[in-house]
């Protein structure tokens, strides 16, 4: 089982926010487009970007390995990350999380739900 453990966590990583890519990920802070990130996420009263997890055309989105995903510092815990889309304006983005764990024969995951209000 921990053959499996090991490769939920390599597979499955930690989705990262576009606030936190720009911060913790991009080597010029998204002030120029590197692929990812075509520019900052914005933040006003009437909307904030940077909780987003994907917008067309703007952030693709963006996993990384975590603390929760080395199996080195947290052999009996390190587990994968599953995300399930809502509301992105995007229906093929939802995940079959019965599909998944029944693929892998294993519940090693963490789960995350997904909530975007930027149309």
């Amino acid at each position: 089982m921990s053959g499996k453990r090991e490769e939920l966590a390599s597979i499955f990583k930690q989705p990262t926010t576009w606030g936190d890519y720009c911060k913790f990920v991009s080597p010029t802070n998204c002030t120029e487009d590197d692929g990812v990130a075509a520019r900052p996420p914005r933040s006003s009263e009437e909307v904030d970007e940077a909780p987003i997890y994907f917008m067309d055309g703007e952030y693709t989105g963006y996993f990384r390995a975590t603390e929760k995903n080395n199996c080195a510092l947290n052999p009996q815990t390190c587990s994968g990350h599953v995300v399930q889309a809502h509301a992105l304006g995007i229906p093929t983005l939802k995940l079959n999380y019965s599909g998944t764990i029944f693929h892998w024969k294993v519940t090693d995951l963490s789960s995350m739900m997904v909530m975007s209000t930027i149309r």
